[in-house]
């Protein structure tokens, strides 16, 4: 098990020459991170890349990951170039040219140490960081309150996109791809969520018989 300086340092040391500790540390820490960010954008430069324009998060999910693809493909309609999407399955994109670059998303919701560091990032280097949502999450009932239209369409909204949009997600597959899932050519897989109204989206139950899949 690793034990983390601050918790070492708080056993080992006397509680006054922790406490005066204390302050310098979290100076050092936070000098740190920004400096952290700071490097992700010289690293670009050093690459002769782009700076990203827009960094976009949605969720930590594939099916999170290709309703991004109908927002990306929107931003791109409007003349956004070079963009970021926060994704822990770069696959999705792989064929996908909406989508410059592709970077980790980390393992959770609240603080995410990916996530902050490239908040960090796209505030030092002057960039948008777009964090997309359909609708507020209700902690107390574990649930989303219900979107007035479809989800791409909310999503595009809070990216700030205006007007018509196209609620298609882009996934684009290899040639191999396609062979390999020839033999399911005009079948229609639907995943309902309607069975168990009153329970959370991560308590809903399957069909006997279907394909578990989705978010």
């Amino acid at each position: 098990m690793v034990v983390s300086p601050r918790i070492l340092a708080q056993k080992l040391l006397p509680n006054p020459f922790y406490t005066a500790l204390r302050v310098p540390w979290r100076w050092a820490r936070r000098k740190a991170e920004w400096i952290s960010a700071l490097e992700i954008g010289l690293r670009f430069i050093a690459l002769g890349k782009r700076l990203p324009s827009i960094v976009l998060f949605f969720g930590l999910t594939p099916g999170d990951d290709l309703l991004c693809t109908a927002v990306l493909r929107e931003l791109r309609k409007r003349g956004a170039k070079s963009l970021l999407m926060m994704s822990n399955y770069p696959d999705i994109f792989q064929y996908n040219d909406d989508a410059t670059y592709v970077s980790p998303a980390g393992s959770q919701y609240q603080e995410n140490p990916l996530i902050e560091r490239v908040q960090r990032f796209a505030k030092i280097w002057h960039l948008s960081f777009c964090r997309v949502e359909y609708a507020l999450f209700d902690v107390s009932s574990d649930r989303s309150a219900p979107p007035s239209r479809h989800i791409i369409a909310e999503l595009c909204a809070s990216a700030g996109i205006a007007g018509p949009v196209s609620i298609k997600p882009n996934l684009v597959l290899s040639s191999s791809e396609k062979e390999f899932g020839a033999w399911a050519s005009g079948t229609i897989v639907i995943q309902s969520s309607g069975l168990r109204r009153n329970a959370s989206d991560a308590q809903q139950g399957m069909v006997p018989g279907t394909i578990p899949g989705g978010g």
